[in-house]
């Protein structure tokens, strides 16, 4: 018997490849509804792949996530106090941290009741930090020209006096003193404290009126006798009384008792009396 010879059969071909079919491009555009298709929006986007327009769209979504949107006027008080917090308004209204100015105008305080009303405006307004303080500073200086709304200073009245009597240095003096004279006869210390807060004893008009009616005084009485012998005259005296009241740095204006006793003899050789209290001029 022939032995049978088996023949291997031969290895199969290997597959071919498959190769994908990539996919057609997407064309995004067509898919846009047709009630949004006019909307401007897109004209920039169109000939963009829809990747970019994904990208894009991530991007937006970011910036209206950390937008803040003003609420409306029929909004809730709620909504307005997460508004106003986003924008930087302190927790309490007494966190706002108001620095007094270094110099307040005159006429105008400082005070712990007004600063809090202020900072209790402040907070119920949405304000934050720094528009807090620059409103207290306008408010402040608001209020001071407001107080001080035709005040005569003293350099100013000075200045208007003298041109009333044409420079003439000695009539000035006399009628500043004869206004010193009046308010010393016929004030009270409500009417010297009137004068001195006001600015009114710096008014030239009222320095001539008062004026008047120290020299009406003099007249009708008599103001301690004849002056001393020897000295200053009248007119003398009453310069050198002029001088050191305008002469901040005299002792007499800090209580000396030797400056304080020379003023009551300059004072006796002018008029007959005592020193007056500086009031205004």
């Amino acid at each position: 018997m022939a032995e049978e010879v088996i023949t291997p059969a031969a290895p199969a071909a290997p597959a071919a490849p498959v190769v994908a079919t990539p996919p057609a491009a997407v064309n995004w555009a067509e898919h846009i509804p047709a009630e949004l298709a006019s909307e401007g929006v897109w004209t920039p986007l169109k000939d963009k792949p829809l990747g970019d327009v994904l990208k894009g769209y991530a991007e937006a979504q970011k910036l209206i996530g950390g937008s803040i949107r003003i609420p409306t006027d029929q909004a809730a008080t709620a909504e307005w106090d997460q508004f106003f917090t986003k924008l930087g308004r302190p927790a309490k209204p007494e966190d706002y941290k108001l620095t007094k100015p270094e110099k307040l105008p005159d006429g105008v305080q400082w005070d712990e009741a007004t600063l809090k009303e202020g900072q209790a405006l402040f907070h119920s307004l949405g304000l934050n930090q720094t528009q807090a303080q620059k409103a207290a500073e306008a408010w402040v200086s608001k209020l001071g020209a407001v107080a001080n709304a035709g005040k005569v200073t003293e350099a100013q009245g000075m200045a208007q006096l003298k041109e009333s009597v044409k420079g003439d240095e000695k009539k000035l003096t006399a009628l500043v003193e004869d206004c010193r004279f009046a308010v010393a006869e016929l004030g009270d210390a409500e009417f010297v404290g009137f004068l001195d807060s006001t600015g009114a004893g710096n008014h030239p008009a009222v320095v001539r009126f008062l004026a008047k009616i120290g020299a009406q005084l003099r007249e009708d009485s008599a103001p301690g006798g004849n002056p001393p012998a020897g000295g200053p005259s009248q007119d003398e005296a009453r310069m050198e009384i002029a001088k050191i009241r305008n002469d901040k740095a005299n002792p007499y204006h800090k209580g000396d008792p030797a400056a304080i006793a020379a003023m009551d003899k300059l004072y006796q050789r002018a008029y007959g009396t005592v020193p007056v209290a500086q009031v205004g001029l």
